[in-house]
């Protein structure tokens, strides 16, 4: 029993080196992975856990989701420089039309599939998606099946592409 226990710890600690070195190396993993945890963290204050996963809520393979956000990057963006430190010049993907804008609607399904889109999803200056701070900068529509944004604010049109 105490040897398979050591085990498990060293297999949990090897995996856990993997992931690190994984999100440090391939930006679509990393993509994947703080989209999903941000997905999470967004809806369980009402209760409920998201409906899928992230890549079935976005619409899009890992691959697609890489080649989508990084064709919106701004000048300057790059795969070294994502993360969420807005001090130091990193970037972050930004929700168009934020979760905060559906609030206690965020429990369904569709909602989920509809804020996690592709459609929904673009790079953004940290320091800028910080400033922006849930609010809407663009006039937006579903059309039952991708995000249509204009952008309302003019005082974005430098800060950020729109799918």
């Amino acid at each position: 029993m105490a040897l398979r226990l050591l085990l498990c710890k060293a297999c949990i600690q090897k995996n856990g080196v993997y992931i690190r070195n994984l999100e440090k190396t391939d930006l679509a993993f990393k993509l994947r992975v703080v989209l999903g945890r941000r997905t999470r963290v967004a809806v369980s204050p009402y209760g409920t856990v998201k409906s899928e996963a992230i890549l079935k809520l976005a619409g899009c393979d890992r691959d697609e989701l890489h080649a989508r956000i990084s064709a919106l990057w701004l000048p300057d963006m790059n795969k070294s420089n994502f993360g969420h430190d807005r001090e130091n010049g990193k970037w972050t993907v930004d929700h168009v039309v934020p979760f905060a804008a559906f609030g206690d609607l965020i429990v369904i399904d569709e909602i989920q599939q509809m804020v996690c889109h592709w459609s929904n999803l673009a790079p953004m200056w940290c320091s800028d998606n910080f400033g922006k701070c849930g609010r809407l900068i663009t006039a937006s529509f579903w059309n039952g099946e991708r995000w249509i944004h204009t952008l309302v604010d003019e005082r974005w049109k430098d800060k950020v592409k729109l799918p």
